[in-house]
């Protein structure tokens, strides 16, 4: 059984502030939840912070933590009054081996951790508070799961190129915002590895080993659908990466969300990460 514990209180809870909270390190967290009165609209960002840097890309509103959650069928409060909001740290849609390798978050030694919580200045008498799931801190952290949003100009209809990702991220998902995106085809180094419709897309993520929800006014490119993180997630480092949108509607901008495994060595002494049994899971298999 994984911990389940509440975590400090929020400061600075009021409408039109910023709330924050200073996260303990130790553990690895699994899940962090969020349960509030404040519907999607009344969070205009949630960040995570560690060490100065923001894993979620400068924030992520509730609309879009919502949708994240959707996208791999995990039910949400979202209908009131009660909400909840599962930050995304651990990928739920991944076998058991390569989840625990890649995903959630271990913490340990002088790491600075502070969740935000943006609430909207039309919020009336909000409530915030974090519960965690948690696990032996494993000694080790090899990579965050983090997110990096881009936007690409489509000034008119037809074909649009996308070609200044950050090299170095391995990419899991990039969930792609626009009015009618017909269809998208991702080039490295000039050889064109994915190609295919909206509906074509659709069918392939909702025909998974982990069937996605296509979520509406997104089109996801997932490599890693399949559930393996580790093995499926794609390169960025090739001296030529091209995304190629085929859209029906220009004077708009393509918003990408994307999720990646940012490579942030860690190492903590045993006294900073209490030891973990090496027992393997009989789930633990699969591509590698």
């Amino acid at each position: 059984m994984r911990p389940l514990r509440k975590l400090d209180s929020f400061s600075g809870v009021a409408p039109g502030e910023t709330a924050t909270m200073r996260i303990q390190p130790g553990p690895r967290y699994d899940d962090i939840i969020i349960k509030t009165n404040l519907s999607p609209d009344k969070i205009e960002s949630v960040s995570l912070v560690l060490n100065t840097e923001d894993m979620f890309g400068g924030g992520l509103s509730g609309k879009e933590l919502h949708m994240l959650s959707k996208y791999i069928k995990i039910e949400v409060g979202s209908s009131g009054p009660t909400y909840f909001y599962r930050l995304p740290l651990s990928m739920k849609g991944a076998v058991l081996r390569d989840s625990m390798l890649s995903t959630g978050l271990p913490t340990g030694g002088t790491d600075d951790i502070i969740l935000k919580v943006k609430i909207a200045e039309s919020a009336q008498a909000p409530t915030l508070k974090a519960l965690a799931r948690t696990s032996p801190n494993p000694g080790r952290r090899n990579f965050i799961r983090s997110f990096k949003r881009y936007y690409v100009p489509a000034a008119a209809a037809g074909k649009v190129e996308f070609t200044t990702m950050n090299k170095g991220p391995r990419l899991l998902t990039a969930h792609c915002k626009a009015t009618g995106i017909k269809g998208i085809e991702v080039e490295a180094d000039h050889v064109k590895i994915y190609e295919a419709l909206a509906d074509e897309q659709v069918f392939i993520l909702k025909d998974g080993q982990f069937p996605r929800v296509p979520q509406t006014g997104y089109y996801h490119f997932d490599p890693v659908a399949e559930g393996y993180p580790i093995l499926d997630s794609m390169p960025t480092t090739a001296n030529s990466l091209v995304f190629r949108f085929d859209v029906s509607q220009g004077n708009q901008q393509i918003e990408m969300l994307c999720e990646v495994l940012e490579p942030k060595v860690a190492v903590w002494t045993s006294s900073e990460a209490p030891a973990t049994s090496k027992t393997r899971s009989s789930r633990s298999v699969g591509r590698r």
